[in-house]
């Protein structure tokens, strides 16, 4: 099993006394953050966040893919190849108030050589619709 670790993606502030309640903020963008499969099990980090092709081949029966939303969602989609993909997991990326995004882990089981992920989410305030993709080679 991957053992997914994540924590010096982002400088992480933790949280300190008393907490407001405060709404949840408005996404803002979601990113394509790495890539891993059965044929090359080390998380190749993608650069820009996606609409970028993994510096290393991957292939096999499973694929992972990491997934960043800046804000919240109120619903999501992962494919692979058509495919859609099983949420593994979801952690949030805390701040001084409520967590200002996500970070969502993706694995669909499927012998490939190639193909493209894409994902997608719709904000929780604004019902606006954030996408990316990644090719996977």
């Amino acid at each position: 099993m991957l053992k997914i670790v994540f924590s010096l993606l982002f400088a992480v502030s933790l949280f300190s006394g008393a907490v407001r309640a405060q709404s949840a903020p408005a996404l803002q963008s979601v990113q394509v953050l790495a890539v891993a499969s059965t044929g090359n099990p080390y998380w190749d980090y993608i650069p820009d966040g996606g609409f970028a092709t993994p510096s290393s081949a991957h292939s096999g029966p499973a694929l992972w893919v990491a997934t960043f939303e800046n804000g919240y969602s109120v619903s999501r989609q992962a494919k692979f190849n058509g495919l859609t993909m099983t949420l593994d997991r979801s952690e949030p990326v805390p701040s001084t108030g409520p967590a200002y995004g996500w970070i969502r882990y993706w694995r669909v089981g499927t012998n490939f050589t190639s193909g493209q992920f894409t994902f997608s989410a719709v904000s929780v305030k604004t019902s606006r619709n954030f996408s990316t993709f990644v090719n996977v080679r």
